[in-house]
């Protein structure tokens, strides 16, 4: 399976009652790719890769607002309906056990991840504003694993970096200078150890 999708754009409307969509995600690619390994009609393996131009995008306060709604109906949504599956379960069913055939043999996975980076800026647009207020970039996302569940090993890094806007000065001042960390994940039966390091000194900058 080969999916490739180009010039992807979002847009968010900023008032229901006129047409005036306002772009929030600029264009971009991404390209998906999943592949099977079959021996003797049993499934031994199989590979996902993910590729995407990096992405750039703005987001507001009441875009984050909008969000935070929409999950929470949502969520009540869910509540309500999940509430009405368990009165209907109710009734007890009487069945046969019935013995599953099943092949205990547990595919080798792969994963394989790149992006060219995110680059966010979030915006105060309370009380007719369009003020700039944070600004966030992750460059050069990458990771890769492969096992299986229980034995399972994958090495990701990445460049970040974190600016807030001075008004005063019309510039942009850092909060977090451009940092690289790399991310180790390994599991061992039922346990998931996660271990992240950096070469380079982590620079906060608070006032």
């Amino acid at each position: 399976l080969l999916v490739s999708l180009t010039s992807i754009e979002t847009y968010v409307l900023i008032h229901m009652d006129r047409w005036l969509p306002q772009q929030i995600l600029e264009p971009m690619g991404l390209d998906f790719q999943l592949k099977r390994k079959h021996e003797n009609d049993v499934l031994t393996g199989f590979t996902m890769k993910l590729d995407a131009d990096t992405i750039d995008g703005r987001l507001s306060l009441h875009d984050i607002m909008l969000i935070q709604s929409i999950l929470m109906q949502r969520a009540l949504v869910s509540n309500k309906t999940s509430n009405s599956l368990m009165q209907q379960r109710n009734v007890v069913v009487n069945s046969q056990l019935v013995t599953i055939r099943r092949d205990l043999s547990i595919p080798k996975q792969e994963f394989a991840v790149s992006v060219g980076g995110i680059h966010v800026i979030f915006i105060n647009d309370f009380n007719r504003q369009n003020l700039p207020v944070l600004q966030l970039a992750v460059n050069k996302i990458s990771f890769y694993g492969t096992g299986i569940p229980s034995d399972f090993t994958g090495n990701g890094s990445l460049s970040s970096s974190l600016d807030f806007y001075n008004p005063k000065l019309s510039c942009w001042d850092p909060i977090l200078e451009r940092w690289k960390p790399n991310l180790t994940i390994q599991s061992e039966e039922n346990k998931v150890h996660v271990q992240g390091a950096s070469e380079y000194t982590l620079q906060c900058y608070i006032t």
